[in-house]
């Protein structure tokens, strides 16, 4: 035991260790890596959810202002419509005055 402390302190020095310390090493870098992997999968898929649900959305309004742009034709017609009609009637009007 006192061999292998005095071998280990030697490495140490050197800046190396063992081999069953080293693939230690690699172990805790490897699952610390795939946690890493799995949390940035649970984020993407929660970004894409999000990014799913805004697309959503976007299409209602789209369709929303749709029919807003429908219903304000309709209004401008009658608006023009209204407008020739009371032209018409001022025209009729004055047509009258002057022939009584």
């Amino acid at each position: 035991m006192a061999a292998q402390s005095f071998f280990d302190k030697i490495l140490l020095r050197l800046g190396l260790m063992r081999l069953s310390a080293m693939q230690t090493a690699i172990e805790l870098e490897r699952d610390s890596f795939n946690l890493q992997r799995d949390e940035t999968g649970r984020a993407s898929a929660t970004l894409s959810g999000g990014i799913s649900a805004v697309t959503a959305d976007i299409g209602n309004l789209i369709d929303e202002v749709d029919g807003q742009r429908y219903q304000i034709d309709a209004i401008a017609t009658a608006i023009n419509q209204m407008a020739a009609s009371v032209q018409e009637v001022a025209h009729n009007t004055a047509k009258a005055s002057t022939t009584a």
